[in-house]
């Protein structure tokens, strides 16, 4: 991963996700944890050129989203 690499950061929540953005201009927002949300964030990430997106592992609330952004190809 190169310097100028963007990295997207996911806070999990039940109702919600909080994103940022590092290395790229993106404020940070806050989605609905719903497929229709995760469409919309893996679109506006998309254009990014996102080289990792982390996020913490909580208790299945995460994997709806992890297999939409996958999905995404990010």
């Amino acid at each position: 991963m190169s310097a100028s690499s963007v990295v997207v950061g996911i806070d999990v929540a039940k109702a919600h996700v909080d994103v940022a953005v590092l290395g790229a201009q993106f404020e940070p927002r806050r989605f609905d944890n719903e497929a229709e949300a995760h469409s919309a964030l893996a679109a506006a990430l998309k254009p990014l050129d996102v080289a990792l997106v982390v996020m913490e592992a909580t208790g299945g609330y995460e994997t709806a989203l992890v297999c939409a952004l996958q999905a995404a190809g990010l």
